[in-house]
């Protein structure tokens, strides 16, 4: 590890004395036309650190907390190129206070802040690491290539800023196994190259020397003593990719010699009493027999051992970061979330969550005794008191987790266009999004009387979290033992994230009592459970049979 130090501090010590930029940014990021603020912003702020007068790191440092905490706070309004930036400045701005800032190890705020980096990089990777034509083994155009490249490169050094941190604090250092399947760094020649034309000629050599398919993260992972053929293929590929090395590919060869000479499996992120089992490869989830979801179900649900995993074109990574969100900041009782899986070759996305072992609230209901069902409405309500106390982004923000659109289908355009899908700021913003929808099938005179009729009803309303389809078949029920009475206790928990984020406060209750004259006994835990919002029932119902029926 010492030796990822050395590179990392040099790294920072570069960009500290202004004598260059580390490998994880492209030198075209910086030209005149293409610097975004937070990149231009860093390069000049890290240079107050150089030849600092004694007692001035203080200021230094406050400073630089002070924009790393107002690139956290805007990130997700960035567009791609600034999110970028931010996210790699962000990590400079780590790097800076703890090579330079904090000789006497990290700070409380270094450790959040690298916990709010990690955040940013999240938002980051969901919005692609592989280009399209990365995908396909075919040569990307060289905006988009340089683009995933940075991202995955300032990832990756992310990674070994985390490891190095960890090893300060005593703790296992970890190879990243989420990041299975990016490529490794490139070449130097092929990062270099400022000049398109030149670039293209070392990429078609680059798709020449990989032909079979590009070196793996994961190839990087120890190989064991008794080798199979996999194993000598691996190793072949991995000597072939460290012979033309600039230190970021070195760093990940330190890390693989480490983990091997240890001979023990790679260091989990895990605390030691909980730590993380293996989750199922994609082959064993396909090849699971067990389906939990229903026949028509969009997207399909299987029991892998102790897991739980939502697949299908239908899935999204958005499902997975609402998952996560709640499970973050409240005590709404959900799944634990274990990882997400993007098949490279369909684009199909896996949700590997916790296997919960109980019956949905639908099958279960009418099996219940009267002095049973208080206990469960009780604790939905206290659920659903938590959740709505989930602050947004902004007051009068309205959109899912991380400044996505969003995902009810009222709001559903193919591309997602903002106007009619979010996010949006104000609630009459949100109205004109349903009422464009409604222009796709209705004649301009009922749009007029709906326009009216929606101004009188769906204003002046609170922004609430929102579980968005909270039905009795996305509520499981555990059994878990009885009391000191003898009586039967329950534990209840919500699954199903895919359309929730910040709704009108009038939201849940009108999504959770839709079809609702087919479960008479649901409309009445739903008056239990939540306030009843009578007019804006009356409008929305109306709303959703003009667009589904």
């Amino acid at each position: 590890m010492s030796f990822v130090y050395r590179i990392l501090r040099s790294y920072t010590s570069m960009m500290v004395r202004g004598r260059g930029i580390p490998p994880f940014i492209h030198s075209s990021q910086i030209t005149t036309e293409l610097i975004t603020p937070p990149l231009s912003t860093c390069l000049s702020l890290v240079r107050i650190c150089e030849q600092s007068l004694p007692g001035s790191e203080e200021v230094a440092a406050d400073v630089i907390q002070r924009e790393m905490n107002n690139l956290y706070d805007k990130h997700a309004t960035y567009d791609n190129a600034s999110l970028l930036a931010a996210f790699q400045a962000h990590l400079i701005y780590s790097m800076v206070l703890f090579f330079y800032l904090t000789p006497g190890g990290p700070v409380p705020f270094l450790r959040q802040a690298v916990i709010k980096l990690q955040e940013i990089a999240c938002v980051c990777s969901r919005r692609g690491l592989m280009s399209v034509s990365e995908q396909q083994g075919i040569r990307p155009k060289w905006e988009d290539w340089i683009v995933a490249e940075a991202k995955r490169r300032t990832l990756f050094t992310m990674y070994f800023f985390d490891n190095v941190l960890s090893a300060q604090d005593g703790f296992s250092i970890y190879l990243g196994t989420e990041l299975k399947g990016l490529p490794a760094p490139s070449s130097k020649a092929l990062w270099q190259s400022s000049v398109r034309q030149e670039w293209e000629k070392i990429y078609n050599i680059h798709l020449a020397d990989w032909v079979d398919s590009l070196f793996r993260i994961d190839e990087l992972w120890p190989i064991p003593d008794d080798l199979d053929e996999d194993g000598v293929w691996a190793s072949g590929h991995h000597n072939s990719f460290i012979q033309p090395d600039p230190p970021l590919r070195l760093s990940f060869c330190s890390l693989r010699f480490q983990a091997f000479i240890s001979q023990s499996p790679p260091p989990s992120i895990w605390p030691q009493d909980k730590m993380a089992p293996r989750t199922p490869t994609i082959a064993e989830i396909r090849a699971s027999t067990e389906v939990l979801s229903p026949p028509d179900a969009s997207a399909k649900v299987v029991k892998v051992g102790t897991f739980a995993v939502k697949f299908g074109h239908t899935v999204s990574l958005q499902e997975a970061e609402a998952l996560r969100f709640v499970s973050t900041n409240s005590r709404v009782p959900v799944p634990e979330l274990f990882e997400t899986i993007v098949e490279p070759e369909s684009g199909v996305i896996f949700i590997i969550m916790e296997y919960i072992d109980g019956k949905s609230l639908g099958d279960l209901w009418p099996s219940l005794e009267a002095s049973d069902k208080p206990e469960i409405t009780d604790q939905l309500h206290a659920a659903l008191q938590d959740l709505r106390s989930l602050e947004p982004q902004s007051p009068s923000y309205f959109g899912s987790v991380d400044r996505q659109p969003l995902i009810d289908g009222i709001f559903w355009t193919p591309d997602q266009d903002p106007s009619t899908s979010g996010p949006f700021n104000r609630e009459e913003d949100l109205n004109e999004g349903i009422l464009k929808r409604l222009a796709e099938t209705e004649p301009q005179a009922h749009l007029i009387l709906l326009r009216t009729l929606m101004s009188a009803t769906l204003c002046n309303h609170q922004v609430k979290f929102t579980h968005g389809d909270l039905q009795p078949k996305n509520i499981l029920v555990k059994r878990t033992g009885l009391d000191g009475s003898q009586r039967q206790k329950y534990e209840v928990i919500i699954i199903d994230w895919e359309i929730s984020g910040w709704y009108p406060e009038y939201w849940e209750f009108c999504n959770a009592t839709v079809a609702g004259r087919f479960r008479p006994e649901w409309l009445d835990v739903v008056q239990d459970i939540m306030h009843v919002y009578t007019s804006e029932y009356l409008m929305i119902q109306t709303i959703r049979s003009l667009l589904f029926y």
